[in-house]
């Protein structure tokens, strides 16, 4: 395995291209083996990309005692 990510907080932050708010889009992502959200920031009035980041995983696969899944989650 890995090493985890580095985590960011899905705040919002101003546009470096025109200084209008911007709210990150969240997408969950499965990597097979690890479920990652990930905030992405677009500019709204150019369309420009800014920043992407990972909020948070979970690893697949773990079973607890009761066996059920219970995964490892790391989120800031």
């Amino acid at each position: 395995m890995e090493h985890p990510p580095k985590l960011v907080r899905p705040i919002q932050i101003a546009s470096p291209f025109t200084g209008t708010p911007v709210r990150p889009k969240i997408k969950s992502l499965d990597y097979g083996d690890r479920i990652q959200e990930e905030a992405f920031w677009f500019c709204p009035d150019s369309g420009n990309f800014i920043q992407k980041g990972v909020v948070s995983v979970v690893y697949k696969g773990s079973r607890g005692d009761d066996g059920q899944e219970t995964g490892i989650t790391s989120s800031p």
